[in-house]
């Protein structure tokens, strides 16, 4: 009678299974342990098993004994259909007692020698499933020179995951153990799971400063601070093991709600960075700084937000880790963009997913239809990192179902255990004024770091000819300002005859008349392309009349004198009532163009607007009809203003 599922659940009755087996089943359920996770045809398993040239005394390999055999392994649970009707998978469980047993019947190297010979099955995919299938089976043969000749990439090294296998590392040359270790801890990061025998195999092991580095990771997504701040107690003296530490320790005080030690230990990251070098675009590239970085976002002033983006700026000028970059920019866009509602990023990693999904907190997004699936998503990883111990990344689970639940996040029970405070609350939404006020600071701050800019006096000089500028519109009704040359006969000034804005763009140098204001316009001359054959057009526009201001020899199309005036836009402060502020922006710019015309209200006086970079914000910040805040706010608000 065929043994049943449920009496097959430990790798010694497994072992027992297969070897109370008839030749021909066992050597059918090697073929299938050997490639897998390749999937065959059972057509294709008789072509293997037939060039392999395994014979034994009465094995005749057909579609019969094939058909018996994996009913027999089926009913044992050994094997599981896949997709295909007619393809079979082995079960985990069963891949490394299979492959021992093909080892001790000699089976094994005969089937690696077909790997061979089939190579349009290796592919060139990092994850490809027969270099998968080729390295396990030559951790099990234990021949080292077979395993380095056939490797294909790092990623295979995860096959020392699967059950009973990492007893296989212990054999592996020193450097490719290094390797392999590294990438699975690298597994671990990526996908919560058993991290016990991994931990077992790291005793004493060497390890490259990049699996140490990744190490340290692991350990802090399972709240294991002082583990991962032990991984460099004896390299304390190299520059790195500094920036490492001083980064844990940022995210260490972060998660435990200090977050002025936080910044204070990032500030001690980016000073030994910097070390002795003169360099200024710093940001250690370690996911315990970028996650760190977010201290900078709670409970933030003007220059904890002006930090936190140059910190952002730096990450991307460096080319950060894409999770890390993106955390901050997403955590960035929140902040400016407080009404934005996000849909959860489709990522691989379980780690990065949890971190990445705190957005949909932060920007009240968990109640979206479509960011469903992925909550129930962050439940499976919760309830995978209570079993396996990733306890900080469990907390953190929960502290976004909680959210999402509307529970109070006060009450997550796991961060009361492990003593920390969930990031889901890092960012919370804050009124329009306040918004608008801390971006005033914002300006503020960006204010006080500038240098004033010394300006050049202007040359004089006497001349018996000069240039008029005469205010004419054109066809479209534009305005513009044509520059006359005038000599002075006795009668006095000639009407002048008209310079091209071409020629006094190109010639000013040779006009040896020209004043300093009328200089400092050709200058600013533009010309464009017309299209259609219609040549090139020179004009002076805003920013030329502009310069012009001030200038004695103004006039209209009728030969009387103008004035040109200009005006910035600036912030008026008006108390409404003992309540209520109200900020306006006079005279309210009409664009954002640098330079612009006002509306003209007297016929002998044109105004030219400029809007300097540092006004174009406040235009943003503060509506036409103007901005109103609580009265409480005017200290705030009147400090940032000195500012600027």
């Amino acid at each position: 009678m065929p043994e049943s599922k449920s009496q097959l659940k430990t790798p010694e009755q497994i072992r027992k299974f297969i070897a109370r087996q008839a030749p021909g089943v066992r050597l059918v359920a090697h073929a299938f342990a050997t490639i897998h996770p390749v999937e065959l045809s059972q057509s294709r398993y008789l072509d293997m098993l037939k060039s392999t040239n395994i014979r034994a005394p009465g094995l005749e390999l057909g579609h019969k004994l094939l058909r018996e055999a994996v009913a027999a392994l089926k009913q044992a649970g050994a094997l599981a259909q896949t997709g295909s009707s007619s393809a079979y998978l082995v079960q985990p469980a069963w891949l490394l007692p299979l492959l021992e047993s093909a080892k001790a019947d000699g089976h094994l190297p005969h089937m690696i020698g077909w790997f061979k010979r089939h190579y349009f099955l290796s592919g060139y995919g990092l994850l490809d499933k027969s270099s998968q299938a080729r390295t396990r089976c030559a951790l099990v043969l234990g021949d080292s020179a077979l395993l380095l000749s056939d490797f294909r990439h790092p990623l295979d090294w995860a096959v020392l995951l699967e059950p009973g296998m990492l007893r296989y590392a212990h054999a592996l040359p020193e450097k490719e153990k290094g390797q392999a270790l590294h990438t699975l801890i690298l597994q671990c990061i990526e996908t919560v799971r058993d991290c016990t025998p991994l931990f077992n195999l790291l005793r004493g092991a060497e390890l490259p400063a990049a699996a140490v580095d990744d190490l340290a990771w692991l350990h802090l997504l399972r709240g294991e601070m002082d583990e991962a701040q032990a991984l460099y107690a004896n390299r304390s003296r190299s520059r790195k093991a500094k920036v490492r530490t001083h980064s844990i320790a940022a995210f260490r005080s972060l998660i435990e709600g200090d977050t002025l030690a936080a910044r204070r230990s990032l500030e001690s990251a980016l000073e030994a960075e910097r070390g002795d070098s003169r360099k200024q675009i710093l940001f250690p590239d370690h996911p315990a700084f970028a996650v760190a970085t977010l201290a900078l976002l709670r409970d933030a002033t003007a220059e904890t937000r002006d930090a936190f983006q140059r910190s952002l700026k730096h990450a991307k000028k460096l080319g950060i880790g894409e999770m890390e970059y993106s955390l901050l920019e997403i955590a960035e866009t929140i902040l400016n963009n407080p009404d934005l509602r996000l849909r959860a990023p489709e990522i691989e990693s379980e780690a990065d997913q949890v971190l990445l999904t705190l957005a949909l907190c932060w920007s009240r997004s968990t109640d979206l239809p479509v960011n469903m699936e992925p909550l129930a998503q962050i439940e499976q990883i919760g309830a995978a990192a209570n079993r396996y111990g990733y306890r900080w990344l469990a907390a953190e689970c929960h502290a976004i179902l909680s959210f999402a639940n509307e529970q109070p996040i006060d009450d997550s029970e796991p961060h009361k255990q492990l003593g920390t405070r969930s990031l889901v609350d890092l960012i919370t939404p804050a009124p329009a004024w306040e918004r608008a006020l801390q971006q005033f600071e914002q300006l503020a701050v960006a204010a006080r770091q500038k240098k004033p800019t010394k300006q050049q006096p202007a040359n004089k000089q006497q001349v018996r000819k000069r240039l008029a500028w005469y205010a004419i519109y054109d066809e479209y009704g534009r305005l513009d300002m044509q520059p006359r040359e005038q000599s002075l006969r006795g009668s006095g000034w000639t009407k002048g005859r008209v310079i091209a804005l071409k020629r006094l763009k190109e010639q000013a140098a040779e006009l040896d008349y020209l004043s300093d204001k009328d200089r400092e316009a050709a200058t600013r001359v533009r010309d464009r392309d017309r299209g259609w054959g219609y040549g090139r057009e020179y004009t002076l526009g805003a920013q030329g009349i502009w310069a012009l201001a001030g200038h004695p020899w103004l006039f209209d199309e009728e030969g009387d004198p103008i004035t040109i005036v200009t005006a910035e836009p600036a912030l008026q402060v008006e108390d409404l009532d003992r309540a209520t502020l109200e900020v306006k922006l006079q005279p309210y710019p009409r664009s954002s163009e640098s330079y612009q015309l006002a509306a003209r209200t007297d016929p002998a006086t044109l105004c030219v607007l400029h809007l300097p970079s540092a006004s174009k914000p406040l235009a943003q910040l503060v509506p036409e009809e103007g901005l109103r805040l609580p009265s409480a706010a005017k200290s705030r608000l009147m400090e940032a203003l000195a500012a600027l």
